[in-house]
């Protein structure tokens, strides 16, 4: 668990030159604002208190987050109808999963052939995207991206790392990973994306690379599942050169409805996609900020804030219920 000091973060939000006077009084009251209605997923009761407060509050913009999330797996159709099931009858997180399983079984994704959204993958569309951020900030400090050194920490199963590697016009020699040997559905032996003698498992949180071997960074989606988040974001620290660069990918979590709805996600993929059917009783370990707890952990270890926004998948900018946004930050030494 990461402590963060709420007298010294409250001084971080005031001297933030970034945040209107508005936004630190909201920010800063939002530190008081949580475990209202949140309850942890052993409780099996997550979706419904979800719902249940959603309701309660008149919240429709809540309420199509829990669509939007049921809608990766079921029907728009079936999403409303499952909504006001676990509403009147209370359904259990268990309940509503063989729910969606029942339904799933007859729903098949139809894509309009119009709508120019599908042309891209989610993942695919977003790391282009970020490519092209990171790119143009090589560029402005005069760096030949040919010669990069990039690694993804919890590189998973390194399709995302190679994916964005390649993105970035780097040699597929340069392209490293790293991670623990098990991770939900990810495997020693689905790790093959990356060149063999460029992955390294992380041990007792010790990530094993030499001091200063990298000029990039990554840590798509997986900070907030590091129990030992100091000791990972020194290791961060130590592999990146002087000025190397650290790109995050994470949830911005403000509030105890974006808990709840960030463990209902880990919860439904865990259970239907990673067939992990102790999900609920044993969850992954997970703890969430918001972008500005994030910006403030990461100057406490003395990284350089550049540039952040919120990530989206489509040219429209739809909503995503999970929240997700990338910052980059500059590692001084």
């Amino acid at each position: 668990m990461y402590n963060i000091d709420n007298v010294e973060y409250s001084k971080f939000i005031d001297n933030n030159i970034l945040l209107t006077s508005c936004q630190k009084k909201i920010l800063k009251r939002l530190i008081f604002n949580k475990n209202k209605f949140y309850i942890k997923p052993q409780s099996n009761k997550q979706i419904f208190t979800f719902v249940y407060n959603a309701n309660k509050q008149q919240n429709i913009i809540k309420t199509s987050h829990i669509m939007l999330l049921f809608n990766k797996f079921i029907s728009y159709h079936h999403s409303i109808k499952l909504v006001n099931i676990i509403y009147n009858e209370k359904l259990s997180d268990i309940n509503v999963i063989h729910k969606i399983l029942e339904y799933k079984k007859n729903y098949k994704l139809i894509i309009d052939k119009n709508d120019i959204n599908h042309t891209c993958s989610s993942w695919k569309y977003i790391l282009q995207k970020l490519a092209l951020t990171v790119q143009s900030y090589f560029s402005k400090i005069n760096f030949d991206i040919k010669t990069l050194k990039y690694l993804d920490v919890g590189c998973g199963d390194g399709f995302k790392s190679d994916m964005f590697g390649r993105y970035l016009n780097i040699m597929n020699d340069n392209i490293f990973g790293t991670d623990i040997p098990n991770w939900g559905p990810y495997t020693n032996t689905q790790r093959q994306v990356i060149q063999k003698n460029n992955f390294q498992f992380i041990k007792n949180n010790n990530i094993n690379f030499e001091n200063n071997s990298f000029d990039l960074v990554s840590c798509f989606l997986m900070l907030h599942h590091v129990e030992d988040l100091h000791k990972i974001l020194s290791e961060i620290k130590r592999i990146i050169k002087p000025n190397g660069i650290l790109i995050i990918i994470e949830h911005d979590c403000h509030d105890d409805f974006d808990h709840l709805i960030i463990d209902i996600l880990h919860t439904c993929f865990g259970f239907i996609i990673d067939n992990n059917k102790n999900i609920i009783k044993s969850p992954n370990y997970s703890q969430y900020f918001n972008r500005w707890q994030w910006d403030f952990i990461f100057h406490k270890h003395n990284f350089k804030y550049i540039k952040s926004n919120y990530i989206f998948n489509s040219l429209d900018h739809d909503t995503r219920f999970d929240h997700i946004y990338y910052s980059i930050y500059s590692n001084i030494k």
